[in-house]
């Protein structure tokens, strides 16, 4: 029973972060048609990056690393005003900290702008300034939802913080098609504020429920306990454990805009933008259920439900990410063009993003298995595994970056390999690490469970790459009603007997637990 409530919760977590990115891949189309890969995209791409980067590589982490199995490590029975104290106090400390980075930010605008993407041309490189002043801000509501969205899962709501981005996503894209009727270099200047708006809008929208709740720390914030002097001492190793992520994004900005593609920099956004969409979705219900979970188990010192909950969380995000990297590979071209070609995006541009896409969505598993195993070491407070996964990760981004773009002359495929290097290199360092956190696996039980997953994943594979072989589909030139049958018929013929051979195995092994 407690095991169908979890997969009941992780699938309407899935469900609601579905929703949410679908609402901001429709955010991102309005976005293109009138903007496309040109100056103001550009511009406005280099500068939303970097707000978002920067917090992610001090705070991000620190929080879901810190923060939570702090919160999680009190007994609500017996220490809810300790547990609101140290909540206070952390609250308060990321609030000062994002407040500072803000002001760091808004004087070192050009700068910043200047060092993440270096290729700006003059006029450009002024938009990118002003916008990032704008946006800056944004990062001290973002600390406020990290926390906010903690303590909800903490407390056992997962609902909310899944869907709360999908408010924002609905103001951006309302904003984007009543911005025709501006000049587009004041349509960007705007859409910059409502962007900063947007994540005022997503912090009240958590802080409100739990106000009213009585999740909202009530208690004067001690700075005292042991608790929140552990969670201080853990921030620069747990920080130092997620650079992977905002540091390949801004690496791959960096290269982006040095490569012989026009509007590297929103090509490669944009391309990112579907990639985080597929691995987010497929990856964010299923560690950010897990996370609260196994950080309580290691707080019960329940060393078995610790290890057989990581494993069940691995299996089954390569039961999900395998056959759909596969299908983004395979639509990448739909995708896009079905996403972005109209108006101010033209064919060249889909041609280019579309490629990209294709070598990222190679990546899918490998984001997927290295969110989740973070998360383990966090749990067990083993900082030291995930600070060498990410710094090998890092230097792998760049050294394979580096090298493909050097030998294909500036290609833009080049960032996408790049990317896909360092994920991978992250994923195995953990992987061959998990002996540290006490989870064993045999190489024959691992490879037993490994391909249960992948020999049906594989025959999805073959089927939809035969149905796509069949339809010899052009995505630029086909319309979107096309495109979309495309694929949905794709989807289909991968989706029936993956689907069929995973009931037929789940209700056979359901079988042998009731006869025994």
């Amino acid at each position: 029973m407690r095991e169908r409530r979890a997969v009941r919760t992780v699938v309407i977590m899935t469900l609601a972060t579905l929703f949410s990115k679908i609402l901001g891949a429709l955010r991102n189309a309005l976005f293109s048609a009138p903007f496309g890969t040109g100056q103001e995209a550009v511009a406005f791409t280099a500068a939303q990056r970097i707000p978002l980067s920067f917090f992610d590589i001090l705070l991000s982490a620190a929080i879901t690393g810190c923060f939570i199995p702090a919160y999680n490590s009190f007994r609500e029975d017996l220490q809810p005003k300790r547990r609101d104290s140290f909540t206070a106090a952390f609250l308060l400390t990321v609030a000062l900290v994002t407040a500072v980075l803000t002001a760091v930010g808004e004087v070192f605008a050009p700068q910043l702008i200047f060092t993440t993407v270096p290729s700006l041309d003059p006029d450009t490189h002024t938009l990118a300034v002003r916008l990032l002043r704008i946006m800056f801000p944004s990062v001290i509501f973002i600390g406020g939802c990290y926390v906010m969205s903690g303590i909800l899962q903490s407390r056992g709501s997962f609902i909310l913080p899944a869907l709360v981005s999908s408010g924002s996503n609905l103001l951006a894209a309302a904003y984007l098609i009543f911005s025709g009727r501006f000049p587009k270099r004041t349509a960007i200047v705007y859409l910059a504020a409502v962007y900063t708006l947007s994540w005022a809008a997503q912090f009240l929208t958590l802080l409100i429920p739990l106000v009213f709740r009585g999740g909202f720390p009530r208690s004067r914030p001690s700075f005292k306990t042991k608790e929140f002097r552990d969670a201080v001492a853990g921030i620069p190793p747990a920080a130092l454990g997620a650079w992977l992520g905002p540091a390949a994004l801004l690496i791959g900005t960096f290269f982006a805009s040095t490569s012989s593609t026009h509007g590297g920099v929103s090509v490669f956004d944009y391309s990112y933008n579907i990639y985080i969409i597929a691995a987010g979705v497929l990856t964010h219900g299923i560690s950010g259920y897990i996370f609260p979970s196994i950080s309580r188990l290691v707080g019960l010192s329940d060393p078995d439900g610790f290890s057989q909950t990581v494993k069940k969380a691995l299996l089954s995000s390569l039961f999900l990410t395998l056959p759909f990297s596969a299908l983004l590979f395979i639509l990448s071209g739909e995708a896009v063009s079905v996403l972005y070609l109209r108006d101010s995006f033209t064919a060249a541009d889909a041609f280019s993003v579309s490629g990209l896409l294709r070598v990222m969505a190679l990546s899918v598993p490998f984001y997927s298995v290295a969110d989740i195993l973070i998360r383990v070491f966090y749990a067990k407070k083993l900082r030291v595994v995930p600070i060498i996964a990410a710094l090998c990760g890092i230097a792998a981004t760049v050294s394979a970056t580096f090298v493909s773009q050097k030998l294909s002359d500036g290609n833009i495929l080049s960032v996408g390999i790049g990317y896909g290097a360092g994920q991978l290199t992250a994923a195995s360092v953990m992987l061959f690490s998990l002996r540290k956190a006490d989870i064993h696996f045999s190489v024959k039980g691992a490879l037993r469970h490994i391909s249960r997953t992948a020999f049906p994943a594989l025959f999805a594979i073959i089927m939809m790459t035969a149905v796509y072989s069949i339809a010899k589909n052009d995505p630029v030139r086909a319309g979107t009603t096309k495109n979309i049958l495309v694929s949905a018929a794709v989807f289909t013929a991968g989706a029936i007997p993956y689907l069929t051979g995973f009931l037929y195995k789940k209700l056979k092994h359901t079988g042998k637990e009731d006869r025994t």
